[in-house]
């Protein structure tokens, strides 16, 4: 993302996707459109920003717009696996979660829990904060005013993942995402993950992705009515997978309340709020999605190396005696 954005792109993301869709006139595609928002960027048509809107379309259809589409074996655990395994054991500090990070005069000053419960100071040249920006504030000591309100400003989505276990394929080999325009009460659309490495299933699993709104975060935090509202969105999954016979075919369903919790692309973000909302703090980065104020997995690869190669040069040129903004 830009510092600023070029005067067409600022037009695109000072208006809702329902807006930008209007000039086409077609219902249907706003009804798809509105479901494919929901899914991959948290927000209906009217809370999502044009900009981020054709830039996340261009992506997902991958060689129709140019672009390549990136997938990862294994999903995202697997991928941060790689990133970490060239990384000697004994350097890594795990098991600790840190709830104060402040500058200091040479660097940053970190105060953390271990995993036996006592608390531990961790001083450091600098810091990576990878958290989402909603909980920076109560993290980061003495953030500028205009970075806290403009953190503040971005909005979050909570977004349930429900996962049909069953004995068999409930879904054609090569079909990875199955769209359901009337099912929005429920879930969006269903992702087939053995459609992209067959040969690596060991069973069969279908997600259903279920997009919340912000008034179902208490229903998503009691075990009881998620529990409930998951069997719901399994049955209404059932036309779409065999009907009767599908229900058979289930064993298993695993809820995950709390799948992704994704920042809203809302109208206006992109020129401005997102940039003062991550730009670095004294020896403290920021490397998230929300970087962008758009929940791709990109944006959080591409800010951590940016992370990385900031501080990276800072402390090269303090070995050297420059100075680097």
């Amino acid at each position: 993302l830009p510092q600023h954005l070029s005067p067409e792109l600022d037009a695109l993301d000072a208006q809702s996707s329902r807006d930008f869709l209007r000039q086409y006139s077609s219902p249907t595609l706003e009804s798809l459109l509105n479901s494919y928002s929901l899914s991959s960027m948290g927000g209906t048509l009217d809370e999502t920003n044009a900009y981020c809107l054709l830039n996340f379309y261009g992506s997902e259809f991958g060689d129709a717009f140019g672009l390549p589409r990136y997938t990862f074996r294994g999903g995202l655990h697997e991928f941060a696996d790689i990133i970490a395994r060239p990384i000697p054991a004994e350097v890594m500090l795990d098991g600790h979660i840190v709830f104060h990070v402040e500058n200091t005069a040479d660097g940053v000053s970190l105060l953390c829990i271990d995993d036996q419960d006592q608390i531990m100071q961790i001083k450091a040249k600098a810091a990576v904060v990878a958290i989402q920006k909603f909980a920076v504030p109560f993290l980061v000591a003495g953030l500028p005013d205009a970075q806290t309100e403009a953190m503040k400003q971005l909005h979050y989505s909570p977004f349930a993942t429900i996962h049909l276990c069953s004995n068999r394929a409930l879904l054609p080999r090569n079909d990875f995402d199955t769209w359901a325009l009337d099912t929005g009460e429920y879930f969006t659309d269903i992702l087939n993950p053995s459609s992209l490495y067959p040969d690596d299933a060991k069973g069969f699993v279908h997600t259903l992705y279920s997009p919340r709104p912000i008034s179902d975060r208490g229903m998503l935090m009691s075990d009881e009515l998620f529990a409930d509202f998951s069997r719901k969105a399994a049955e209404a999954a059932l036309p779409m997978l065999g009907g009767a016979q599908a229900a058979e075919a289930i064993q298993e369903i695993h809820c995950w309340a709390w799948g992704h919790s994704i920042v809203r692309a809302g109208v206006g973000t992109h020129n401005g709020l997102a940039q003062r909302a991550s730009q670095p703090f004294g020896n403290i980065f920021f490397a998230n999605t929300d970087n962008d104020a758009s929940p791709a997995v990109e944006n959080a690869v591409a800010h951590g190396a940016r992370a990385a190669e900031l501080i990276y040069k800072r402390l090269h040129a303090a070995v050297k005696g420059e100075s680097v903004r």
